[in-house]
């Protein structure tokens, strides 16, 4: 009678409730760990959106200035089209300069702890500031000028070119912050809206 009393009670031994632990310690570790990871990409996503507005906002305010004022064309410039710095002008010779600026250059309005920024100069290039914030720092800027010779300028054989002035920006980002994409490149063509002919 004790054998038939000792059967019909239902319990569970010591191996069942360690493989009991044991299986929902494991799911536990893998729901733990999917959440982490899901942590990060948003953190990420976060700071690329963050990286993205405001490259976004740098180019709208460059292009928003080429197209209000006339491309500066310099005999200083490099020969080719590709450029560093970005002279602009206006019927009443306001000039705005653009640049990618260094933290090493004397003058340089790049904020604390960045190196490369870009930088803007109402002054002529005499005093320049900041575009970008603390968190940005700018791998490359280019200014990419065509025609290569002012189409307002009148020779002897006429006018040297019968294309409006246009402006390619190609900007390269890298974030500060932690959880930072590598790079974020930006790339927009403006046209200058004054027509002088």
């Amino acid at each position: 009678m004790l054998a038939r009393g000792l059967k019909s009670q239902q319990g569970l031994t010591l191996i069942e409730i360690l493989v009991a632990i044991s299986l929902f310690s494991l799911i536990l570790l893998v729901v733990i760990d999917i959440f982490s990871m899901s942590q990060r990409s948003e953190r990420r996503i976060l700071t690329e959106q963050k990286v993205l507005a405001e490259g976004q906002l740098i180019m709208a305010k460059i292009t928003q200035q080429v197209r209000t004022r006339l491309i500066e064309y310099s005999p200083s410039w490099p020969t080719g089209i590709i450029n560093h710095e970005l002279h602009l002008t206006d019927d009443l010779n306001s000039q705005i300069y653009f640049r990618q600026g260094d933290s090493a250059d004397l003058g340089s309005g790049c904020p604390a702890g960045v190196v490369h920024c870009v930088e803007v100069s109402f002054d002529g290039g005499a005093s320049w500031e900041s575009l970008t914030s603390d968190s940005l720092e700018v791998s490359k800027l280019i200014f990419y000028v065509y025609p290569l010779e002012d189409p307002f300028e009148m020779s002897e054989e006429g006018y040297a070119s019968n294309i409006q002035p246009r402006v390619t920006i190609y900007l390269e980002l890298n974030s500060t912050l932690p959880d930072a994409p590598d790079s974020l490149f930006l790339q927009t063509t403006a046209s200058s809206r004054v027509y002088k002919r």
